[in-house]
């Protein structure tokens, strides 16, 4: 192999092994944290996974956060790393039911729900820190509850 052709070779290579091994920008993400209540008291447990929405003519709209709340109704979400957050954009809620709520809810008790999607729509993660406190009706989990 001559030099020029040598040099070229080695410059693409350089190059292909640059783009694999991750030299590329991460996904910008903020801080979210908030509170989950349904009519208006806190919802201990149960997870709330937040879901980015594709943007333009992309499939892959990248990956979800999910946070836990504690018995307050507070959480605070991850999505590569504990507490790190969610990629900045808009994003679906989902809460999805914790797998017993008779202790802690026991007016909840009853109703065969087990995941509800936000009914109010989107809400946006902005770069920094984001305090987006979730908060359902008992209505909203009997019409838009999914009974998995």
């Amino acid at each position: 192999m001559s030099c020029s052709r040598w040099a070229a070779f080695s410059i693409g290579l350089a190059a292909s092994l640059g783009g694999l091994s991750g030299c590329g920008s991460s996904p910008e993400l903020g801080r979210v944290t908030g509170v989950l209540t349904i009519d208006g008291q806190p919802y201990p447990g149960g997870k709330l996974l937040f879901t980015p929405v594709a943007r333009s003519e992309s499939v892959d709209a990248g990956r979800a956060a999910f946070g836990i709340p504690d018995t307050e109704g507070r959480f605070e979400l991850s999505t590569f790393a504990q507490g790190d957050g969610a990629l900045v954009g808009e994003h679906t809620v989902q809460f999805l039911r914790g797998a017993d709520d008779r202790a802690t809810r026991p007016d909840l008790a009853d109703l065969p729900f087990r995941r509800v999607t936000l009914p109010s729509g989107r809400v946006r993660v902005e770069p920094g820190e984001n305090q987006l406190d979730i908060g359902f009706s008992i209505d909203d989990l009997k019409r838009y509850g999914n009974r998995l």
